[in-house]
């Protein structure tokens, strides 16, 4: 199993933008520059509500690389 399925195994179907922000060790607004930038696909509920990501889409995003990759951790499954 890999450090990323391992990471994200028990997590929710769908997480918030500070659950991500808290599981990657990243400041809210690195997430957040993500979901703008297009890097990290995210849903808004409502207007001004929460940003809700879904498990998968992190995965994938994970998967590619980028910004979002936790410290230290350059593996990839």
């Amino acid at each position: 199993m890999s450090h990323l399925d391992t990471m994200l195994n028990g997590q929710p179907d769908v997480l918030t933008l500070g659950a991500v922000a808290e599981l990657l060790h990243r400041d809210r607004r690195t997430i957040r520059r993500a979901i703008e930038s297009g890097e990290l696909v995210a849903y808004r509920l409502g207007g001004d509500g929460a940003w809700m990501i879904l498990r998968e889409d992190l995965r994938d995003t994970l998967k590619r690389g980028g910004t979002l990759t936790p410290p230290g951790r350059t593996d990839t499954p």
